[in-house]
């Protein structure tokens, strides 16, 4: 039996009850993710223009620089990790679809645990996964990773205001200050 920790805002023991409805979950992103390929969605950014100064080309070589630059340093500081396995951000968008679909099943679990209706959960989720006005940023830089993280805070908010503990009131607010680093007008 799988031993459950409650640290993360994911539950194990609910995955294995919630396997039917994960699974259509994760058919739908599979299928949307072959419709958006097939449609050209994801591609590579564009290194030498617009956002990309002030995100691949972010200066980290003092504090100083570090702190006067336009941009403020979350979303350029996952560029940057982003660069160690492909310093052409090949595939960056197939990584923001990714990433946002593993925080869609963070957010249909947390809220399946806090006894949301499976149904509406389900709906919802997929509902965002299917938000059209999405579909255009996968290749952006900063957009759809500051979605993810949004929904991300979110599920730790619900864990910490359920469970009252000081630990996930202090990941929810590194979160949430992380959240604001990326792109702060989608938090304002």
């Amino acid at each position: 039996m799988i031993k459950n920790n409650n640290f993360f805002p994911i539950d194990i023991t609910n995955l294995f009850k919630l396997r039917p409805m994960i699974f259509m979950l994760i058919i739908f992103q599979i299928i949307i993710f072959f419709f958006l390929s097939d449609r050209n969605y994801f591609f590579s950014p564009i290194l030498d223009e617009g956002d990309a100064y002030s995100f691949y080309n972010y200066n980290y070589t003092s504090l100083e620089n570090f702190f006067s630059q336009y941009r403020s340093f979350g979303g350029p500081l996952i560029v940057k990790i982003y660069k160690f396995f492909s310093v052409n951000m090949v595939f960056w968008a197939e990584f923001n679809y990714i990433f946002f679909c593993i925080s869609l099943i963070f957010l249909f679990t947390s809220l399946y645990k806090y006894k949301y209706n499976k149904l509406f959960t389900l709906f919802f989720v997929t509902g965002i996964l299917g938000s059209v006005s999405l579909w255009s940023y996968y290749s952006s830089w900063s957009e759809v990773v500051s979605v993810s993280f949004i929904i991300i805070t979110f599920c730790f908010y619900l864990k910490c205001h359920n469970q009252n503990s000081t630990a996930y009131c202090f990941f929810f607010s590194i979160f949430l200050f992380f959240t604001y680093q990326i792109r702060p007008l989608f938090i304002v």
